[in-house]
Formats: structure tokens, C-alpha cells, sequence
């Protein structure tokens, strides 16, 4: 009963950080820039503009959208279609990615530690996996990574159920691990398949299967992905697509220079260790309570070299972004985390005999939780807009008038500011056009001067804009 009530203490705690930390953001306006691409693509689709292999972006600009493999969109597409088209659509399915990846997390940990002294702290990998800054940052803006993870993770959990299943069922279960790195590879890249080293790195540290095997399991993943990826580029329509993704986004990453995020190619390794602090400073709390020495277990190092397949190739490219490595996340709190218990166990066990201490601290996280809610809902109220306020507030004074032109003409030093493109696509299906002022609707920023930018003939609407002006043209 003791356990019982020690695990409700990190539960509500965990509840707690994900109520204030992702769904008191999540659920206000305003995403950054990729994640609202991705999400007015997505509602493309829903509504029949592109198709599952060729998304469409904008009427002129990236109308063929081929920056991203396309399964993302059509996924989103389903939730627009069942839920409708309300800002909040896509903030459901961010919300529920991040309840299956913590699900997947724990049930994960019970495979990974099923019959050991340590299984019943599942929560643990949880509440490490929830104190990286960039999870957080990821869920709240919607980023590709997001739906990814699931299927890598999902990939890993079925290639681990092979190696505890009888033998019969074991290439059945790799096959369903294949399919779902390809349903990952086929929402961001590549990247996404990391966890096909799974059977190389299970031998290395365990022994446990023969060299032989191991390259078996891993040849028999590699011939679905590929077996499946070239039987449905026999398509044309399927081979132009994953032509056009190539071209746009692979070779463009290495060849043009704007594409680089960073000089320094090891970048990536100080924001990952930047991003793990969160994860160090909790165990070495847990240490330093527990007076214990940590062990590495083969567990640990199983989990590590996963986790640092999924995100140490990243540097091949100086596109570094501190999100990239959002589906390697899981990998890593789960290794650290197989270190951690063994100093949550020895702490919890100096709890067992102190039952009046737990409850009370039950009682306050319960106040910790209700007070997180009462604070979430009115901050919500009082701040719906997360970012982009000045943008947005524009958009949504200016969209109803602009609605049923479809098209507003902007100038060319507005070209770089594609968050705009998204918000004005995916509130009111306009599309903006930076090459060609011969519309009805024209939108300036108010620090340009009209005068050298508004063609003859145009008259500017009256409105209570805050960072862009709206010019008519007469009739």
C-alpha cells in the first residue's frame, strides 16, 4: 500500500509538470514556424488541395510541398476531418502523441525490466523524459519529431517483445517493427530508422544471440523497408514524389549555404548535452539522497548507443536543430533512468516506514496539481497567444475581409516571413503572392513606405492593425 501511495506522490507530480509545461502552451495560438506549415499542409489535404503524395502549401509558394515526406499530413488530415478545423484540432493530436509516447515509455520500461526489483518505477523514465527542455518546446509547436517518435519507439518496443517472444512469433514481431520504422521514415527522413541497430547493439552488449542472428534480424527489417519502398515507387506518381523530396530537401541541405544553422558540426553534441542537464541534476539529486554509487548496466549501454544513433548522424549536416533529436529523447531518459532506480529503490525503501510523511506529501502535490490547473486555465485566459501576437492579431483582422479574394499580394521583403503564409492559409485559405502586385488586396509592413510600394490605384483599409497595412484596390 506504501508503494502504492509513494508511486500516486510521482504521478501527481508528473501530472502536474505536463498540465503546466505542455498543455498550458499547447493549447494557446500561435506555433513556430515548421510545426504551422505542417499543420496547414495537413488541412490541405483534409480539404482535397494536394493528395497523400503530393501536398500542396500555398497557391505560390511551395505548392508542391516536398520539404517533408508526406505521411505526417494525411495523419493530420484524419484529425481535421474528424474533429474539425478549429485551432484546437491539432492541438488534440499534439496532445495525444504525447500521451501515447509516454505510455509507449512505460510500457517500454516493464519489458526492458520486467521481473526486476526496479520494473514498478516506470514512472521515472516519464518524469526524466518530461524535464528536457526541448520535449517540452516540441509538443507546444508541433514539430514533425513528434509523430515520429511514436513509430520509432513503437519500432523498438516490437523488436524488444521479439526477443522475450517464443520463436514463432519473433519475425512476426520485427516485421511489425519494419512497418513502423517505415511509417517513421515516411513522416520526417531517414533519421527516423535508427532503431534498425537494435539487433547489432543487443549482440554487442548482451551475447545473448549469435552473430548470425543478429544479422539476420537486422537483413530481414532492411528487406521489408526496402522490399516495400521500392514495390510502391513502381508508381510514377509515388517515385516523383520521393524524387522531389530528395532534390528540395536532401540535396539542398548539403548544397546550399542558407540550409546551415550553425558553423560548428559538433554543435549538435553541446545541445544535446544541454537538453540532458535536467535529466543529470535529477540523478544526482536521487544520488546524493540515496548515498548510493550508480552501476552501468548492459541495459544502460543498450539504450545509450540507440540513443546516440538517433542523434549523433545529425551532424553529417550543419542543419542542426535542438529539436532533430527529439526522437532519441526516449532513448536517453530510459538509459539514465535504468541507472536512477536503483537510488530511487534504496529511497524508497527509507519511505516505506514513514507512511504519515507520504501522505502529507501526497496532500501537497495534490494542492500542486489543482493549483497547476487553476493556474494553467487562467493564464490561458489571460494570454492566448503564445507568440507571433502582433502577426496573428493582424491576420485575424484582415483575414474576413480578404477571405473571398483568396489571394493577397505582398511585397518581396515579406517573402522570408512563411509563418505568415501558414497563418493566413490555414485560418482563411488565402494564399499570399510576393511576385505579382495585381490583385485586389495588397499587404505592406507599416515601416515600409507606401509610396514606392503601393501601385497606383490601390487605397489603403482603415484598420486597427498593429504590424502590417492593408491596401484595396480601387475599382
Amino acid at each position: 500500500m506504501l508503494l502504492k501511495k509513494e508511486s500516486t506522490a510521482f504521478w501527481l507530480l508528473i501530472f502536474s509538470l505536463f498540465i503546466v509545461f505542455i498543455i498550458r502552451d499547447l493549447f494557446k495560438d500561435g506555433l513556430f514556424m515548421d510545426g504551422m506549415i505542417y499543420v496547414t499542409v495537413g488541412k490541405n489535404v483534409a480539404e482535397g488541395q494536394g493528395s497523400f503524395w503530393h501536398p500542396h502549401f500555398t497557391a505560390f509558394f511551395m505548392s508542391n510541398y516536398h520539404e517533408q515526406p508526406p505521411l505526417l499530413f494525411s495523419i493530420e488530415a484524419v484529425f481535421f476531418k474528424l474533429l474539425g478545423y478549429s485551432l484546437y484540432t491539432e492541438r488534440i493530436y499534439s496532445l495525444l502523441l504525447a500521451i501515447i509516447t509516454c505510455l509507449l515509455i512505460i510500457k517500454t520500461w516493464q519489458l526492458l525490466h520486467k521481473n526486476t526489483a526496479i520494473e514498478k518505477y516506470n514512472y521515472l523514465p516519464v518524469l526524466l523524459f518530461l524535464s528536457v527542455p526541448v520535449v517540452v518546446w516540441s509538443y507546444v509547436n508541433l514539430v514533425s519529431e513528434i509523430t515520429m517518435a511514436v513509430f520509432s519507439l513503437s519500432a523498438f518496443h516490437f523488436m524488444l517483445l521479439s526477443y522475450t517472444s517464443s520463436s514463432a512469433k519473433q519475425y512476426l514481431h520485427l516485421a511489425v517493427a519494419a512497418f513502423f520504422l517505415i511509417a517513421a521514415g515516411l513522416c520526417k527522413g531517414v533519421q527516423g530508422i535508427f532503431p534498425i541497430c537494435f539487433p547489432f547493439f543487443y549482440w554487442l552488449f548482451f551475447k545473448k544471440i549469435s552473430f548470425a542472428k543478429m544479422a539476420a534480424h537486422g537483413l530481414y527489417m532492411l528487406f521489408i523497408i526496402t522490399g516495400f519502398l521500392s514495390l510502391i515507387c513502381l508508381n510514377d506518381n509515388v517515385l516523383s514524389s520521393f524524387e522531389l523530396y530528395f532534390n528540395n530537401r536532401i540535396v539542398n541541405t548539403f548544397k546550399l549555404d542558407e540550409a546551415a544553422t550553425t558553423a560548428n558540426r559538433f554543435s549538435l553534441i553541446i545541445t544535446l548535452v544541454s537538453e540532458l542537464a535536467p535529466v543529470m541534476v535529477i540523478g544526482l539529486a536521487l544520488r546524493l539522497i540515496a548515498k548510493e554509487k550508480y552501476q552501468i548496466s548492459k541495459t544502460f549501454m543498450l539504450l545509450l548507443t540507440l540513443g546516440l544513433a538517433g542523434s549523433l548522424p545529425l551532424m553529417v549536416t550543419l542543419e542542426q536543430r535542438g529539436f532533430y533529436i527529439f526522437t532519441s529523447i526516449p532513448f536517453f531518459v530510459l538509459a539514465f533512468a535504468s541507472v536512477f532506480a536503483s537510488s530511487l529503490a534504496v529511497i524508497s525503501e527509507k519511505l516505506i516506514t514513514k507512511s504519515n510523511f507520504i501522505n502529507k506529501a501526497n496532500s501537497v502535490l495534490l494542492m500542486l496539481l489543482l493549483g497547476c490547473i487553476g493556474f494553467s486555465a487562467y493564464d490561458l485566459n489571460a494570454n492566448p497567444i503564445k507568440r507571433d501576437k502582433d502577426i496573428l492579431h493582424d491576420v485575424y483582422i484582415t483575414g474576413p475581409i480578404v477571405k473571398d479574394a483568396k489571394v493577397i499580394a505582398i511585397t518581396t521583403e515579406m517573402h522570408q516571413t512563411w509563418v505568415l503564409y501558414a497563418y493566413y492559409k490555414r485560418y482563411f485559405n488565402v494564399s499570399l503572392n510576393p511576385y505579382s502586385k495585381n490583385h485586389s488586396y495588397l499587404l505592406i509592413e507599416k515601416t515600409e513606405a507606401p509610396d514606392s510600394l503601393v501601385t497606383a490605384g490601390f487605397s489603403k483599409v482603415n484598420l486597427p492593425t498593429m504590424k502590417y497595412d492593408l491596401y484595396r484596390q480601387n475599382k
